[in-house]
Parts: C-alpha cells; structure tokens; sequence
C-alpha cells in the first residue's frame, strides 16, 4: 500500500496541514502559492491514490474491503482538488474524513497505511 501512503502523505502535508493553520485563508500571507502547492500535491495524491485503485481493484481480498473506501476516497478527493483549484476550501473536511475511514478500514483488516513522503524536489 506504498501508493496509498504517498496520496496520504502528500494531502496531509500539502493540502490538510496549511488547511488546519489557515493558510488557504483570504488574507493567510503566501495564499497563491499554497493553493499552487496543494493543487500540485493533489494530483500528485491523485496520482498515487489511481495506482493504489488499481491494485486493490485487481486484488479479489482487497477488493472485498477497500473497493468502496477506495473510491471514497477518490470521489472526496477529487472534488477537494477542483475546489481548491478556485480557492474553495470546503471539501478538505470531507477529502480528508475519507482518507481516515479508508486508513481504519485497511487497518482493520491487518494493513497498516503510513503516511509517506514524497519523493524530494516535489
């Protein structure tokens, strides 16, 4: 699940932290540039989380736990990132809620997802 960790990882450090410190607000000093910077992460997470989509969809075991969280996760996402593109905010919450229940859910079934970095120079 090394492609899951990396979609974590970069929607929490990019998008869920700046989010939660204010920095996507009107008046946040630097705000274009953590929008630019979460967009890219998000489709970077995108990215990651279409290959972790893969993978559980042509794993039979996976598929029976992960396949509806999966695409949550990609449907909360998604809209979150379009948002952002505008500077709409509102869909971190929901993005970052399914990241969770899909992480508890992995867990749940013996799979432990670790928020990973991406690679340096992202």
């Amino acid at each position: 699940m090394a492609d899951a960790g990396l979609a974590f990882g970069a929607f929490n450090q990019w998008i869920l932290k700046p989010y939660k410190a204010g920095g996507f607000n009107a008046d946040a000093a630097n705000r274009k540039r953590t929008i630019a910077k979460a967009v890219a992460a998000g489709a970077f997470s995108l990215n990651r989380l279409n290959a972790a989509r893969k993978m559980i969809n042509a794993d039979p075991t996976l598929c029976k736990s992960l396949k509806a969280p999966v695409e949550a996760v990609w449907a909360t996402a998604t809209a979150a990132i379009e948002k952002i593109k505008t500077g709409d905010v509102s869909g971190i919450g929901d993005a970052s809620s399914a990241l969770e229940d899909m992480r508890k859910q992995a867990k749940d079934d013996g799979l432990n997802i670790k928020d990973r970095q991406p690679p340096s120079g992202f």
